[in-house]
């Protein structure tokens, strides 16, 4: 089993582990109970997750009504998360599962690519919900100062 500390340094692990047993031939750090409830709660957050903004993509391309700019920021954060959902959240799923401090998924090139897919998806969405706020702010305060010509006596 691999242990990646860097790029360029990937050493064999030579550490026993301390808790739990063996499941499908990898040391896990939980009991077979554990291993299983654990599994059933990621793979159920990640199907949630992949459902919720895949009816969001779909519910925005559909509905003509719903094209506005406030909800195109809406998409683009569902296709952010999709996207979290279908390419992070099966790794982080199964680097949770392993249990083992250790990173047995095809070397040091896929680890740097799976922790950079990882923070620039989650930057993204926050990026955009900031971007959410800032215009949710912006059509509010137009609003206001739209009104304010009619309510306020001159």
């Amino acid at each position: 089993m691999a242990i990646v500390t860097s790029a360029f340094d990937v050493t064999e692990s030579t550490t026993s582990n301390k808790t739990g047993g063996y499941v499908g031939g990898l040391a896990t750090g939980y009991s077979a109970a554990e291993t299983v409830s654990i599994g059933l709660a990621l793979v159920s957050l990640i199907v949630v997750t992949v459902g919720g903004n895949l009816l969001v993509c779909v519910t925005i391309g559909t509905d003509r009504k719903l094209r506005t700019a406030t909800n195109y920021f809406l998409l683009s954060l569902a296709v952010t998360d999709l996207l979290l959902g279908c390419s992070v959240l099966p790794v982080s799923a199964f680097v949770t599962l392993n249990g083992d401090h250790a990173w047995t998924l095809g070397g040091a090139a896929f680890c740097n690519v799976y922790i950079s897919t990882d923070v620039m998806l989650c930057t993204a969405s926050i990026l955009i919900l900031f971007a959410i706020s800032l215009e949710d702010w912006y059509s509010g305060r137009v609003l206001r100062t739209g009104l304010e010509k009619f309510f306020i006596p001159h």
